[in-house]
C-alpha cells in the first residue's frame, strides 16, 4: 500500500521488473448468472447500475456486448519470438484456442502482457520494465479461468481519460499471500486498493483504512480468493469482502487519477504477490440493498464466475 516497500521481497528480488503469473484455473466453468440469458459481466448495467464502469481491466469480458464483440483482453509476447492478442469469447471467457497457442508457442518461457482497458477498447499501457508477466507456461485447462500474480507480480503504467472523483468504487478479484503484500491497483501517494499485511485488505484516498481478508494459497492453488469492493465516499466509505461489509471508514477524499499501476503502484514499489484476475472502477458509491449500484450484485457476479468465497 502507500509507501509500503516490502523489505524481504526487495532483498530477494532487488529492483526486478514487474511480473505476473498464470496458474491453474479457479473453479469453473459456469455462467456468471447461471442461466440461459447469456453472459453478463461486471460492467453490465444490470450489475453495475446505470453508470456502468468507468474502466475495466481483466481476464474476461467486462460486458455481454464486449464478449459478443470478442473484445481484446491483452497483448502478449515471448521469446521465439512469438506474439499475439488474447480475446474474449461470447461466453465471456478468454479464448481457449488463443490460450492454447500461447502455451504451445511459449511453453515454460516468460510471457509478457499488456492489458486492454475494455471500456474504451484500447491498450492503455505504458511499459514499466517489461510489464506484467506470465511464467511457467500457460495452462487454463481449456476453462480460461486464468489469473495474474507471482513473487514479483506487478504493474504496467495505465492511464484513463478522466479523473473519477469521489464517490468511486473499485471492485477487484484478488488476494494477498505471505510471499508479499501490496497494491493491486494504485497511484503512489494518491489512492490505492490492495493488501496491507497478513489477512488484511486496505484502501487509501489520503488515509489508510483496512478490513479482514484471509490470505490465499500461492501459485498452484489460489484458494480463498476474494471478491472485494472498495467504496470510497469520504467518512461513509466501506470495504466489502465476499459480501461482508466493514462500514464507517474514512480513507480520505481523493479521486481516482491518471497513470496508475495494476498489481503494484505506479512506482513499482508496493507489489502484491497474490493472484489477481480483474479490476473494475465505477463512478458511484456501490450501494447496499436493492439499489442500482448494489455492491452485492457486483460481488455475486464475481463470485459465480471466479469461484470466490462468500455467499453474496
Amino acid at each position: 500500500m502507500r509507501g509500503l516497500v516490502h523489505a524481504a521481497l526487495a532483498l530477494l528480488f532487488g529492483a526486478s521488473v514487474a511480473f505476473a503469473q498464470v496458474g491453474l484455473p479457479w473453479p469453473g466453468p459456469g455462467t456468471p448468472n447461471g442461466g440461459a440469458a447469456g453472459y453478463v459481466g461486471p460492467c453490465d448495467t444490470s450489475v453495475a447500475g446505470a453508470g456502468g464502469c468507468s474502466f475495466f481491466f481483466g481476464l474476461r469480458a467486462a460486458t455481454g456486448a464486449l464478449a459478443t464483440a470478442h473484445q481484446a483482453l491483452m497483448d502478449w509476447n515471448c521469446t521465439g519470438p512469438f506474439s499475439g492478442t488474447l480475446h474474449a469469447q461470447s461466453s465471456g471467457d478468454a479464448n481457449a484456442t488463443e490460450l492454447a497457442t500461447i502455451a504451445s508457442d511459449c511453453g515454460s518461457n516468460d510471457v509478457f502482457v499488456n492489458m486492454y482497458e475494455q471500456i474504451s477498447g484500447t491498450n492503455k499501457t505504458t511499459k514499466q520494465g517489461n510489464g506484467e508477466r506470465f511464467f511457467n507456461g500457460v495452462n487454463c485447462n481449456q476453462l480460461a479461468r486464468c489469473w495474474l500474480g507471482g513473487f514479483t507480480a506487478g504493474s504496467n503504467l495505465y492511464s484513463v481519460s478522466t479523473t473519477v472523483a469521489q464517490p468511486w468504487s473499485i471492485a477487484i478479484v484478488a488476494c494477498g499471500t505471505s510471499q508479499g503484500y501490496g497494491d493491486v491497483m494504485a497511484k503512489s501517494g494518491a489512492w490505492d486498493v490492495g493488501f496491507t499485511g497478513a489477512n488484511t485488505t486496505g484502501m487509501f484516498a489520503g488515509s489508510q483504512v483496512t478490513a479482514t481478508a484471509s490470505d490465499c494459497g500461492y501459485a498452484t492453488t489460489p484458494n480463498n480468493a476474494h471478491s472485494i469492493q472498495d467504496i470510497a465516499n469520504g467518512s461513509s466509505s466501506i470495504i466489502v469482502v465476499d459480501g461482508t461489509a466493514t462500514t464507517g471508514l474514512n480513507p480520505g477524499t481523493t479521486g481516482i487519477s491518471n497513470n496508475f499501476g495494476l498489481g503494484a503502484d505506479n512506482t513499482n514499489s508496493s507489489i502484491n504477490s497474490g493472484p489477481m484476475s480483474e479490476y473494475a472502477a465505477y463512478p458511484i458509491a456501490l450501494a447496499a440493498g436493492s439499489g442500482a449500484g448494489q455492491y452485492g450484485k457486483v460481488c455475486n457476479n464475481q463470485r459465480v464466475y471466479w469461484g470466490t468465497l462468500g455467499s453474496c
